[in-house]
């Protein structure tokens, strides 16, 4: 009994197409999250001493991903090129990772600014103002500390939560602001 594509049977330049398309869409993606990553890296470079390394790395891999696209775009399909392309992805994603140290690294990790009180009351930063300082940006928050005049017995610190920070009002809430006009409310 011949067999065709109305039994579910494929043929084999069928898959091969489907399979030229996929790592074309890959290569693209690839490229794009890369592209995606140096922007964000232009706009805000963490401020850990591990920066630079973070930063090449993302252009090496930037490099890497258009490498890829390229030879995904003229050299024909192969699955040895398939498979050492998958295994040097996974090392990208562990470089970037370990680079970044994880999920509390430079780019992933959630930090919050704080200001303490004389009593050691904790206000967590709300929001930066800019109408004091228009320049005022979030890389320059971990250092904002040494610009802020504070009442006496005052600090200004950068606090990375151990569990997810909820800051709730319940119809209240005890808000506070710097000189610069950033908004603070209570923690505790």
């Amino acid at each position: 009994m011949p067999r065709g594509r109305g039994a579910g049977v494929q043929s084999q330049p069928a898959d091969t197409e489907r399979g030229i398309r996929l790592e074309r869409v890959l290569a693209l993606s690839r490229l794009s999250l890369s592209m995606l990553a140096l922007i964000v890296l232009g706009f805000e470079l963490p401020t850990a001493t591990d920066a630079w390394v973070v930063a090449r790395l993302i252009v090496a891999y930037t490099g890497y991903a258009f490498v890829v696209a390229v030879l995904v775009g003229f050299v024909p399909r192969q699955l040895l090129l398939s498979r050492i392309v998958h295994v040097a992805d996974i090392c990208w994603a562990v470089a970037i990772t370990s680079a970044t140290e994880g999920p509390g690294g430079t780019f992933f990790v959630f930090v919050v600014f704080v200001l303490v009180s004389a009593e050691g009351k904790r206000y967590a930063m709300q929001a930066y103002a800019q109408m004091r300082d228009k320049s005022l940006s979030y890389a320059d928050l971990p250092g904002l500390g040494a610009r802020l005049k504070l009442p006496e017995g005052w600090r200004y610190e950068v606090m990375t939560p151990d569990k997810e920070l909820v800051l709730g009002a319940k119809g209240e809430a005890i808000i506070v602001q710097d000189d610069l006009d950033d908004t603070y409310q209570l923690i505790d």
